[in-house]
This record gives structure tokens, sequence and C-alpha cells, in this order.
């Protein structure tokens, strides 16, 4: 009988924190689709800017951005791999970094390059949707209309 009440428990326990992470994720949810709204009520129309990360099974590059104008930007993701930021129309100051990150020689290390933290300006117009991505030959970031 105690190994039937213990087989239990567990489930109880895993219900409960599959309750617990759906309500987290509808108030996380809720939260940034009224700071959207906000957004899209103040400016009347915001633009989509998606960034260009990779990720593969042994490689992964990815852009992060930290501060739109020094405040938390607004993030969407509307793929596994698709992620991006919301952006009214005008010219922004944006904090970006880049990292790569691959498998060393042994699958169990790895070799990663960070680059630093860096302000660009990006100038959006209403309605369109841009594209962030990292140009690695160049050590510069790239900003185009898709």
């Amino acid at each position: 009988m105690e190994g039937i009440l213990s087989v239990w428990y567990v489930w109880v326990i895993i219900a409960v924190l599959l309750v617990y992470y759906v309500v987290i994720f509808g108030i996380h949810n809720r939260s940034k689709s009224q700071q959207l709204k906000e957004m899209t009520e103040k400016y009347g129309s915001v633009c989509k800017v998606k960034l260009k990360n990779k990720q593969y099974f042994v490689y992964r590059e990815t852009i992060t951005v930290t501060a739109v104008d020094d405040e938390a930007p607004i993030l969407f993701g509307n793929q596994i791999f698709s992620w991006g930021f919301y952006l009214a129309p005008g010219i922004h100051n944006v904090k970006v970094s880049f990292e790569k990150w691959r498998t060393g020689t042994i699958l169990h290390k790895y070799v990663s390059t960070t680059y630093d933290t860096i302000t660009i300006q990006l100038d959006a117009e209403a309605g369109k949707n841009y594209e962030l991505s990292f140009n690695k030959a160049q050590a510069t970031y790239e900003f185009k209309e898709v």
C-alpha cells in the first residue's frame, strides 16, 4: 500500500507543478500583451524586429537585446527558434550583444566567443518588419527590412 501512495504523491506533485507553470505562463503572457497594447495605442503601429539566431546541435549563434532606449524590450517568440522584439517607429538606441558557441574537440567541452554589449541606433518605420543579424567577418550588426 505504501508503494501506491508514494507513486500517487509523485503524480500530485507533478500536477501541482504543471498548474503552477500554466498560471505563471498566463500571467507573463498577459503582462506582455498589455505592454504591446499600450505601445500600439501610443504609437499607432509598431515594428517587429526578428533576431537572426542560429541554433544547431553542436553550434549556436545568439543575439541578445538587453535594452531599448534604456528600458526592457518587449520580446516575442512566434516559433521555437524565432525570437525578436517590438519597436516603436523612430530612432532608438538598442543595447545588444552577440555570442557564438560550439562544441570543442571533446563533446562535453565547448568553446564560446562573446562580443561586448554595445549600443546601436536603429531607425524603424511604422508597420514594417525588420531583421537584426550579426556579421562575424566585420564584427558589425546589420539591420534590414524583410
